[in-house]
């Protein structure tokens, strides 16, 4: 990797400057396995001990044995307002959202599906808030991040919520709400979306990420034994997309055409780091001591990056022609490429 000398004016005069290039980065690992999944792109992934479960747009879930790489099932989805993207395990179930495919006339089909692990097979639809996007799985119950206010559209206050979903009696058990939103003005559709998305459990707690009508909007942190918000937090970027959390951080993806991935403190419930990745952000998982983001940019800025949480820089990216989703489990990355998937030994 050679510098070289090149002229640049420099406080209006020219000068001869060393220009080195950055050294590349390394990879997030090995590409072992490509696995053809259906016809329509990837939408979704959860990683289980011995599957993988990927969620298409042509609203169909697919079982992928990680000990083999082989498509084992498929299971279609019902109709709904857009493709499903998130998928929680807990329960020996797979649970997906399905938002109603009629966004005011048919809310009674918002719900939640929960399919048996090993059977492949829906044993339960259960109804939920407005719109669900997001789910995510606690000790004590799964949860719903509803996108749309439960208030029909005409009004001028809409309130926005997470369902809390008990899987001993496959019914809802609560419905949280996390924003309250009034538009005096009549703007109908402020107060009706967008909402909550992503979600994901951290700390003890459930944390959304809520776009809100202006601005970037906020994460809001629910205490998942009393049902209450005990923290709301304003966004430093756009929060679009999804999170994922442990013990000690919470990261969120801007999505919405931003580059950034933003770190929160669950101790003190502020952002602590935004990291710039330079491309769309679009999904993002934890694991293998690593946080691991999809980004789509330009050609040669597309693919998955590695974020080291010791350091919160980029440490290592894989180009991808079509990446759109990540997740970690079964000591492998798996990443959806288009109709692949993608599975890297990380390195």
């Amino acid at each position: 990797m050679r510098c070289r000398l090149v002229i640049r004016h420099v406080n209006g005069k020219k000068r001869r400057v060393r220009v080195c290039p950055k050294p590349s980065l390394p990879q997030v690992g090995k590409v072992v396995a490509t696995i053809p999944i259906g016809l329509a792109t990837i939408q979704g992934l959860l990683a289980t001990d011995s599957a993988v479960w990927v969620l298409t747009g042509d609203r169909h879930l697919f079982k992928v044995d990680s000990s083999s790489n082989a498509v084992v099932a498929s299971v279609p989805l019902p109709d709904s307002e857009w493709p499903e993207y998130a998928l929680a395990a807990s329960s020996g179930s797979i649970w997906v959202t399905v938002a109603s495919p009629d966004t005011n006339g048919q809310s009674e089909l918002d719900s939640v599906l929960r399919i048996d692990q090993a059977t492949a097979k829906v044993i339960a639809r259960i109804s939920v808030g407005h719109s669900p996007e997001g789910v995510a799985a606690t000790t004590n119950g799964i949860w719903t991040a509803n996108h749309r206010s439960d208030s029909a559209e005409t009004r001028t206050t809409g309130v926005f919520t997470v369902s809390h979903v008990d899987p001993a009696t496959n019914t809802e058990v609560t419905r949280v709400a996390v924003e309250t939103r009034h538009d005096p003005n009549g703007d109908t559709n402020a107060v009706f979306c967008c909402g909550p998305q992503g979600i994901t459990v951290a700390a003890g707690s459930v944390w959304t990420a809520d776009p809100e009508a202006r601005g970037n909007g906020m994460i809001i942190r629910v205490d998942p034994s009393s049902n209450s918000v005990t923290a709301t937090i304003p966004s430093p970027t756009p929060a679009c997309g999804n999170l994922a959390g442990d013990a000690t951080a919470v990261w969120l993806v801007s999505a919405c055409d931003d580059s950034e991935v933003v770190r929160i403190d669950p101790t003190t419930n502020k952002p602590v780091a935004t990291i710039d990745v330079g491309a769309t952000t679009t999904d993002v998982a934890l694991g293998n001591g690593s946080v691991w983001v999809v980004a789509r940019g330009l050609a040669n800025r597309t693919g998955v990056d590695r974020i080291d949480p010791g350091t919160n820089k980029v440490a290592a990216r894989t180009k991808l022609s079509y990446p759109t989703a990540v997740t970690f489990g079964a000591g492998a990355l798996w990443v959806g490429n288009g109709t692949n998937l993608v599975r890297l030994a990380p390195a």
